[in-house]
């Protein structure tokens, strides 16, 4: 079980600006970060792991605009994002069967009632 804890930060709070601030550098750091990785990826060069995505954006702006700690879990949760897209995807190729649309049954009762729009010909 996992254990969150939420927070509801309203305008008028006091840290509201700092939070709006810090939470938009965040994802300009995501989103540039993962431009990179898309882009290399696309290009067939292969997969950011973290740690080279980590030492190609530590000179970036985006990254120095926000505290190392904070920068480096972004980077994670990108890396993780990734790396749970990529075993979906394998799961996908194995098991495409699983994920395949089922056929719907209908009763006679809801056939009777059933409005469908086709046009004679």
């Amino acid at each position: 079980m996992l254990v969150a804890e939420r927070h509801i930060i309203k305008k008028g709070h006091r840290f509201w600006a700092e939070i709006d601030n810090l939470s938009w550098q965040s994802k300009n750091l995501y989103n540039s970060a993962n431009y990179l990785i898309r882009q290399n990826f696309i290009y067939g060069h292969g997969y950011l792991t973290y740690n080279q995505m980590a030492s190609l954006m530590k000179k970036t702006e985006q990254y120095q605009a926000l505290p190392a700690k904070v920068s480096q879990q972004v980077l994670r949760g990108l890396d993780w994002n990734w790396l749970s897209f990529f075993a979906a995807s394998s799961e996908f190729k194995r098991e495409h069967l699983t994920y395949a649309m089922s056929i719907n049954t209908y009763s006679s009762q809801k056939l009777e009632n059933l409005q469908l729009d086709h046009k004679e010909k």
